[in-house]
């Protein structure tokens, strides 16, 4: 087994612990954030003076492995259980990404839940390890954590369009693998239900 000799330049933490959920007496892990190796790598990002509940926030919030996945298949088709082929069996989050990461532009019409109270997802948070307290605030930590990915992204560098090409592109751009518009008086518009729109335009019964 690996063993670290201290020179990693990393926490040495308990995973639970920064979850508040580690119930092992004695842990075999460190639970305290001023140890000699804990506090070299705190001073050297001048994070010393935080405590261990603004830690523990600043960690959820930048270190992916602390949050449990959402599943993007399941954002991508309609049903229980999207496009999620593991189904019950998934271990990963079956929530409205949009909503968990920023705005659903659907918002209560959405056929995907908004909430991290159903048991399903409280059942996935338990088994991750996730405190109570912390499940409550979840939804801000995934925002800021989101805000903070996207902030960290290098902005792609886009080619220059032939001139006369600009705004005239013929492929569509949307944030759903489908789209249903109908058309009106000046133009094409959104439908208001899309989702129920391709929930039965996909339902062979029809």
């Amino acid at each position: 087994m690996w063993e670290c000799q201290g020179d990693c330049g990393k926490l040495h933490l308990c995973h639970y612990h920064v979850l508040d959920s580690c119930t092992r007496t004695p842990c075999s892990f460190s639970h305290d954030i001023t140890s000699g190796q804990n506090l070299t790598v705190l001073e050297r990002y001048q994070l010393q003076v935080l405590d261990i509940e603004e830690l523990r926030r600043l960690l959820l919030q930048n270190d992916p492995s602390f949050l449990p996945e959402i599943y993007k298949h399941y954002n991508c088709a309609n049903g229980p259980y999207g496009a999620c082929t593991f189904q019950a069996d998934c271990q990963k989050l079956h929530i409205c990404k949009y909503f968990l990461e920023g705005e659903c532009r659907y918002q209560t019409r959405c056929k995907r839940p908004h909430h991290l109270q159903g048991p399903d997802t409280l059942s996935k948070l338990k088994k991750w390890g996730m405190g109570d307290r912390w499940i409550l605030s979840l939804q801000q930590i995934y925002r800021n954590a989101c805000a903070l990915r996207d902030f960290r992204l290098p902005v792609p560098k886009q080619r220059p369009m032939p001139v006369g090409r600009k705004d005239k592109c013929m492929k569509d751009h949307y944030h759903l693998p489908y789209r249903w518009q109908a058309l009106r008086a000046n133009g094409w518009e959104d439908m208001d239900d899309m989702e129920s729109v391709e929930e039965a335009y996909c339902n062979i019964s029809n």
